[in-house]
């Protein structure tokens, strides 16, 4: 299991984490104001945008996907 994610920017990192049924998409505004200062890391849980699918979905599944 993979999670999609989008890397954009220098600087500093951010790991930005969209909310419950949220894409990392929705982010993209925000984030291109900001790459210039920082290196950004816009993630998709699974379920959501890009990421696999999975009949698991709690938010403890979350936490170990974004371990790995």
């Amino acid at each position: 299991m993979t999670l999609c994610y989008q890397k954009l920017g220098q600087g500093p990192p951010i790991l930005i984490l969209p909310g419950l049924l949220g894409s990392a998409d929705n982010w993209l505004s925000l984030a291109k104001k900001l790459a210039p200062y920082y290196t950004l890391y816009l993630v998709d849980h699974r379920n959501h945008g890009q990421s696999f699918h999975s009949e698991i979905m709690t938010y403890e599944a979350m936490v170990e996907d974004l371990k790995h």
